[in-house]
């Protein structure tokens, strides 16, 4: 394999190594990104259960 061949299947596999991580860092936004969004709404299924609660002794209480 002459010096040329080997410098370009280096620069391929730093492109594939690139992409590759290019790729894991999106995936890992859109993990943390759903994270958030259960999050938010598992505090407002609470609230709204809290809510009801208070209604329902208000109520019946």
């Amino acid at each position: 394999m002459t010096q040329q061949e080997q410098i370009v299947r280096i620069q391929q596999n730093q492109a594939d190594v690139r992409a590759f991580v290019a790729e894991q860092h999106k995936l890992s936004q859109a993990a943390t990104f759903e994270s958030w969004k259960l999050v938010t709404i598992g505090v407002i299924a609470g609230a709204a259960l809290f809510g009801a609660g208070a209604v329902f002794m208000k109520l019946f209480g």
